[in-house]
């Protein structure tokens, strides 16, 4: 039995879609427009302690979109009531997004090898924005990171039988989930992150398709 370790290392994201309505929609595009995306990047990383004043006279009910009216708890990008969907992991497609493969062999030793994550058959699924969802927020942190996994294999190593598992999604791309060799489909684990910033955005169904 082989342990081959694979560390995944390049340019990732950590994204949110959130729901919004259309009266949301509006003066959040209308904001942008204005401001910047810095005032929505600003809402969406503060929640409830957003300083709207920095931007606005005021904020309206209807433009708390982070806002559980249950509650009255105002959360963030990530973390809140109208959160479609998280979107996180390396990016496949990014030219520096690099697999690299260590084989432990008890007769042999250790051998590297580095490969472009892209030399490898990409296993996609396409994530779609429910039917019943017209209008959203995105948020998206950029970093640069690295992922691991340890699989064992029987007998010789053999790099066509691995597979990267990924989910294309509307603004990402194709980030990777996981692992899959010789059918059998393996975790990956977080191991760092640098952040390089962050944007956001508001569109509408019709923008992304």
């Amino acid at each position: 039995m082989k342990k081959i370790n694979l560390g995944i290392e390049g340019w990732g994201t950590e994204g949110s879609y959130t729901k919004l309505s259309k009266e949301a929609y509006e003066f959040w595009h209308n904001a942008v427009e204005e401001h910047g995306e810095e005032c929505l990047i600003s809402y969406m990383e503060d929640g409830g302690e957003f300083e709207y004043s920095d931007y606005f006279a005021t904020l309206p009910e209807y433009a708390r979109f982070l806002k559980d009216e249950k509650s009255g708890s105002e959360r963030d990008w990530n973390d809140n009531c109208n959160l479609i969907e998280i979107a996180s992991g390396l990016n496949y497609g990014n030219s520096e997004t690099y697999l690299e493969i260590d084989i432990e062999d008890e007769k042999t030793g250790e051998a590297s090898k580095e490969y472009l994550a892209t030399e490898f058959k990409a296993k996609d699924k396409e994530y779609s924005i429910p039917s019943d969802i017209e209008y959203i927020a995105h948020f998206r942190s950029d970093y640069k990171g690295s992922f691991s996994s340890t699989i064992e294999v029987k007998g010789e190593f053999k790099p066509e039988k691995l597979k990267i598992i990924t989910t294309s999604y509307p603004i990402e791309g194709k980030v990777i989930e996981a692992i899959e060799y010789d059918g059998v489909e393996f975790d990956i684990e977080f191991d760092y992150s640098d952040s390089k910033g962050c944007v956001s955005s508001v569109f509408t169904r019709e923008d992304i398709e």
